[in-house]
């Protein structure tokens, strides 16, 4: 997927990986610490607890994303 984004023309399109809400080095928790509920429903799709963990993510890079155009 990373390698089709980067055939993209598009300066404003990019890859975002959220692996560092869910994996500490090698480990990848597939459950919520706090709840034991599962982050994933399935392979492809985060459940509505693993947002919780990717919603710093997304607000840090939609910040940068908007300072970086205000700039």
């Amino acid at each position: 997927m990373e390698a089709w984004l980067s055939l993209l023309n598009c300066s404003k399109c990019g890859f975002f990986g959220y692996r560092e809400a869910f994996c500490d080095g090698d480990f990848c928790n597939v459950m919520d610490l706090a709840s034991g509920l599962p982050v994933f429903r399935d392979t492809e799709h985060i459940s509505p607890v693993g947002t919780r963990h990717i919603k710093p993510l997304i607000v840090k890079e939609i910040d940068r994303i908007l300072n970086k155009s205000v700039n």
